[in-house]
């Protein structure tokens, strides 16, 4: 009984170690190009000194396109914001997600 437990642990502790990179990320292509922005949103208030402004975007939904509103988010120490943008290949069009990059 103990082996099956501590086998269990080591497989588990295996698991939760893997590197983030070995995890499958799904693209999804679209061959219809996203549309111009929206809107521009005029932003003047911060909600809070360390705010920062997430910008809408375009998101597809299997079928069309639909706008995303934009968003504050609270600011992370040491890091600055890359927002989310539409990218092009041969393949068509897919979305990279906003990221914190470290300054």
């Amino acid at each position: 009984m103990m082996k099956k437990v501590a086998l269990s642990l080591v497989v588990l502790m295996a698991f939760w170690m893997l590197p983030e990179s070995g995890i499958s990320h799904t693209r999804v292509y679209v061959k219809i190009a996203p549309p111009k922005p929206k809107r521009v949103t005029v932003v003047k208030v911060h909600p809070h000194r360390r705010a920062v402004w997430v910008p809408g975007h375009w998101r597809w939904t299997g079928h069309r396109y639909v706008w995303v509103h934009g968003r504050w988010i609270k600011a992370r120490k040491g890091f600055v914001y890359v927002p989310g943008h539409w990218k092009h290949t041969r393949h068509g069009w897919y979305w990279v997600p906003g990221r914190w990059k470290r300054m």
